[in-house]
């Protein structure tokens, strides 16, 4: 019922949830039929996904799933009413967004030097990407006349019928999503050197150079895409093998931002730098960073009761 309506990687999450709650359900009460679950099971269900170590968040999704599939079920006629309703849900933590400061990612790059994740690692950075958006960048992407660089397509797995597939998506998240921004020279450096590069070995291997995404900016030496799981495990082993703190290859989008609010770039500037769809979501994530304007607020403050005593001295 819900594929039509969504997108693939929302599909694909909605799935993966669906699975492992029928897996609970399946070994803790083999032939439960439909109109038998009752609240109290679903709730134990919660209860030990959160006793395991599974975040309140990532239980919210569970929750979301199953309250959408029995809310359809009660539509269809097949229970009087929906028990997922009855349960309650562990308190969820405000989001924290783990980023590396200037000098970690100085590290950062410095451990890519030469990586075949080398550019893709760059370009995260400097642009606060998604990992699909970094590896959905084709060259028609790339306006070098006009210094520009437009994100408009991601590079996602899919569910297909002998399992998941590498397709790429012209539908990005949002409309927001979708936007062009300046290109950074260090960034245009490099995309130059791939370029060449990709010119150079193209003509060298001849037919053993891998065709099949000509176009994309992210490929290897012989033509292979670069794929969002090679992302992030190789990732993860570049900066456990250099002993830099952990962090995901998604915080890369976060040190960006903490970087722009640091250096005085308004929150508005960076929810369009980021492709976020509204203000809230910016703000949300990164409120707690924006340390300059809590500066100015005290500087203001400051100078307001510095005024009102001097005046009172005055009188």
């Amino acid at each position: 019922m819900i594929k039509p309506t969504v997108s693939d990687t929302t599909y694909k999450s909605y799935t993966q949830v669906i699975r492992k709650t029928t897996e609970y359900f399946d070994e803790k009460y083999p032939n439960l039929m439909l109109n038998e679950i009752t609240a109290l099971q679903i709730q134990q269900f919660y209860n030990d996904k959160y006793n395991s170590g599974i975040t309140a968040n990532t239980i919210k999704h569970y929750h979301a799933n199953i309250h959408k599939a029995l809310k359809y079920a009660v539509k269809m006629d097949w229970i009087p009413n929906n028990p997922s309703e009855k349960t309650e849900l562990p308190k969820l933590k405000k989001f924290q967004a783990n980023f590396y400061n200037a000098e970690e990612l100085a590290e950062l790059f410095k451990a890519f030097k030469g990586d075949r994740l080398e550019l893709v690692v760059h370009i995260a950075t400097y642009y606060g990407m998604r990992r699909s958006e970094v590896l959905g960048l084709k060259w028609d992407c790339i306006d070098f006349d006009r210094k520009k660089i437009t994100i408009r397509r991601k590079l996602i797995y899919r569910m297909g019928e002998h399992g998941d597939e590498l397709v790429v998506d012209e539908d990005l998240k949002t409309k927001s999503s979708v936007r062009t921004l300046p290109l950074i020279p260090h960034i245009e450096a490099m995309l130059k050197e791939r370029f060449f590069l990709e010119q150079y070995y193209s003509n060298l291997l001849k037919d053993e150079f891998d065709r099949t995404f000509d176009g994309f900016v992210c490929r290897d030496s012989s033509g292979k895409i670069i794929t969002p799981e090679y992302t992030t495990q190789h990732f993860k082993v570049v900066i456990a093998k250099n002993n830099l703190r952990y962090i995901r290859f998604h915080d890369l989008r976060h040190s960006c931002a903490s970087l722009l609010l640091a250096n005085g770039i308004p929150m508005k500037a960076i929810q369009e730098w980021l492709g976020h769809s509204t203000f809230n979501i910016t703000a949300d994530f990164y409120s707690h960073l924006e340390y300059s304007s809590k500066i100015a607020s005290a500087e203001t403050i400051a100078k307001v009761f510095s005024d009102d005593a001097e005046n009172s001295l005055k009188k």
